[in-house]
């Protein structure tokens, strides 16, 4: 959804450019009306770069050789080379965050060092990159859909306003569950399945409405947990109907932030779960902490007390502050000055 909206303004700059996307599958790419990069587009020098769309600079807190090959592999070969060919690349918007371990620590400050531009979504990363080498200016901004209003968040996907339900005070209630996961917090997941069952007992006339991430098959499997009555679960078709279901709904549940970004932009209820670093520190920056859980610290008395909570109202919606919006139109201005300079 939201390689769909960075796209989408690239395009409305009218700046000649070809967009390819470095890491996103052939399917994702269609959907953006974008093409995959090849390995040659990533190595051609005359490519300007841009690390964006929700990327972060750091480690998990376990396997971290895992990831850190993963973080090589993946995102900083592409910088490094960038900066031994002196190619114009940019840092926008991304995070950055712990790196305990000198073989990957290293290429990532030498990838930040030599950027054009660098720009950190919270200030957390501006933090850990001054404590780790602070040999450049960095500035901080924030995600840039952060600084759409809502109308401009469905002309930025496609939504029309006659696409979305108008509901009144007697409509049906809805609550949108969106629990894509890895193996990793499988069990987690499950648990928050297993007390949104009970939950939502509490509550049956609410209808319950579940997402996945991903249409072929994957990241649905906390579909065949929710044995709530009458659920209707509905695979990923793309960043369109994804948004129109946030916008129906009163109450989300995620564990992406990137849909807990929309729903806070379509000032919705939501309530996150999530063990990435950079999920809670969205929620501090708009102010609202007690949005996000961490997933493997949460047991399941902790969860169906959140959840009954958040299902009474107790929570009020969110709502982008105007500060992180006035940060996050930085953002699209230090995109449009980056693709200026590229073509220079």
């Amino acid at each position: 959804m939201l390689l769909s909206i960075f796209s989408k303004k690239v395009k409305e700059l009218d700046a000649g450019l070809q967009i390819l996307g470095s890491n996103v599958s052939s399917h994702a790419a269609s959907f953006c009306g974008i093409e995959k990069a090849s390995f040659f587009d990533k190595v051609n020098p005359r490519n300007p770069f841009i690390y964006c769309g929700g990327g972060y600079f750091g480690e998990r807190k376990h396997k971290k050789n895992k990831w850190g090959v993963n973080l090589l592999l993946r995102h900083l070969w592409v910088g490094v080379l960038s900066a031994a060919l002196k190619r114009k690349y940019a840092i926008l918007a991304t995070g950055f965050g712990s790196l305990s371990l000198l073989w990957y620590r290293l290429p990532a400050i030498y990838v930040v060092n030599k950027a054009s531009r660098v720009c950190f979504r919270d200030a957390e990363s501006v933090d850990f990159y001054n404590d780790y080498s602070g040999m450049r200016e960095v500035d901080l901004v924030a995600d840039a859909v952060l600084s759409l209003e809502k109308s401009e968040l469905y002309d930025a996907v496609g939504v029309e306003r006659s696409d979305l339900k108008e509901f009144s005070g007697d409509n049906q209630r809805r609550l949108v569950i969106h629990l894509p996961g890895t193996a990793n917090d499988q069990f987690q997941r499950k648990m928050i399945a297993s007390s949104a069952n009970k939950v939502l007992q509490k509550f049956p006339a609410l209808k319950v409405v579940a997402i996945s991430d991903n249409s072929f098959n994957k990241e649905q499997d906390f579909f065949s947990w929710l044995n709530v009555k009458d659920v209707e679960c509905k695979p990923f078709t793309g960043p369109k109907r994804l948004l129109e279901e946030i916008d129906e709904s009163d109450y989300v549940i995620t564990t992406k932030l990137h849909v807990g970004i929309c729903a806070a932009v379509l000032e919705k209820r939501v309530l996150s779960f999530a063990s990435h670093p950079k999920t809670k520190r969205f929620y501090d920056q708009i102010g609202r902490r007690e949005l996000h859980r961490e997933i493997h610290s949460v047991n399941s008395l902790q969860l169906e007390r959140s959840l009954e909570m958040f299902l009474s109202d107790d929570v009020l919606p969110a709502k982008i502050p105007s500060k992180v919006k006035s940060m996050a139109s930085e953002t699209w201005e230090v995109l449009e000055e980056f693709i200026d300079n590229s073509k220079a």
